[in-house]
């Protein structure tokens, strides 16, 4: 039937690749996700530093691993860092990171306030998105905390290696180990000359997804593919 497939990654790519029958390869094309740029980098009010202000954005569910970002608290609050971290979201898992933060003592320091309708709004009051998806397709709220200035600490989640290059417009770790991924929290809340240099280039990185040229894009994938029928 001649059908076109879409990946919105790399690593959706090579699934594609592996999974359908060879002759289709040629039908596989690579288109990642976008978002409204403008959005998310229009929020002009000064980014607080009074804190380490964390954020993630995620439903709460096993792949998005918000467990890991409480060890993470955990590990800043013992390094005698004063830290504060939203987790935006819902999902079956929720309770139970609840009760875990509880556990810890760390309930002044973690807000879980569920489904929310203004990201950016957030994102402007926070200073570092930290990301702990052990897989990620692609990752949209990964863009859209770096359109808004904010720089991107992740693990490495696969379809996220398409936005991330490590230690140019954000970071992205290997392995699933708080102690690192506080550590270089701390390094980069302390460093205001690595901080802004990572924040520029994650806005810069994050034109390169706008919406608008995505459609172009997928306007033309469509027209080509009629004009082949």
């Amino acid at each position: 039937c001649n059908n076109k497939f879409i990946a919105i990654s790399n690593d959706a790519k090579q699934y594609f690749e592996k999974t359908l029958p060879k002759k289709l390869s040629q039908n596989i094309f690579l288109l990642n996700n976008a978002i409204d740029f403008k959005r998310f980098n229009s929020v002009n009010k000064p980014r607080p530093f009074d804190k380490i202000r964390l954020i993630n954005v995620g439903s709460f569910v096993p792949k998005k691993n918000q467990q890991f970002l409480v060890e993470v608290v955990k590990e800043l609050v013992e390094n005698k860092m004063d830290v504060k971290l939203q987790l935006l979201g819902d999902g079956p898992l929720l309770n139970e990171i609840k009760r875990k933060i509880n556990n810890y003592g760390l309930q002044d320091l973690i807000d879980c306030p569920g489904n929310v309708e203004h990201v950016e709004e957030y994102l402007a009051e926070a200073n570092i998105y930290v990301h702990s998806a052990i897989y990620e397709p692609f990752g949209l709220v990964l863009l859209e905390a770096m359109a808004s200035g904010i720089p991107v600490i992740s693990l490495d989640g696969k379809g996220n290696r398409d936005i991330i290059r490590n230690a140019e417009n954000g970071f992205i770790f290997q392995q699933p180990k708080p102690e690192l991924f506080a550590k270089k929290i701390i390094e980069l809340y302390t460093n205001r000359t690595q901080y802004n240099k990572i924040a520029v280039a994650a806005i810069s990185s994050a034109t390169n997804y706008d919406i608008y040229e995505y459609v172009k894009k997928l306007m033309l994938l469509y027209q080509t593919s009629e004009t082949l029928k």
